[in-house]
């Protein structure tokens, strides 16, 4: 029984590396993506902590410099969430990329994995046809002997 051979394996194999490498490339803008919303989180609750911390003295006054240096600080707790908000929005698109790129690599593979199967599956039935063409030969062989003898 001759043992079925895809012809297309080592592109097979190509394929599937490409998409383990989509895939590595999607969780590395997944993980900063993550790093940006937890950056995003910390910076907010810093600025909560500082508004908290200026409205908690209604009765006391600021010194003028005391003020200066919260409001310094708050425009740069400021200006960093923009920041970050602004890198998240361009990972954000590069996700998506990588996420489409990731899906067309998994066509890519089931079209080959499916092409096998059906390929697989063809030589299997055209396998048992011909054992079965040889099956019914030997019978008839073995009857055209019966009615001679």
């Amino acid at each position: 029984m001759p043992i079925f051979r895809f012809r297309l394996a080592p592109v097979l194999r190509v394929r599937e590396r490409h998409r383990e490498a989509q895939r590595l490339a999607l969780a590395e803008v997944e993980n900063e993506q993550r790093r940006l919303l937890d950056d995003i989180y910390r910076l907010e609750q810093q600025l909560t902590a500082i508004m908290q911390d200026m409205a908690r003295t209604p009765g006391e006054f600021l010194a003028a410099a005391d003020l200066q240096l919260y409001g310094e600080f708050t425009q740069q707790l400021v200006r960093s969430l923009q920041l970050k908000r602004t890198l998240l929005a361009a990972v954000e698109e590069r996700r998506d990329e990588r996420r489409l790129a990731l899906l067309e690599a998994d066509k890519d593979v089931k079209s080959l994995e499916q092409l096998k199967h059906r390929l697989e599956a063809r030589a299997l039935r055209e396998e048992a046809a011909t054992a079965q063409r040889q099956t019914d030969e030997v019978g008839q062989r073995r009857h055209m002997e019966r009615q001679r003898v």
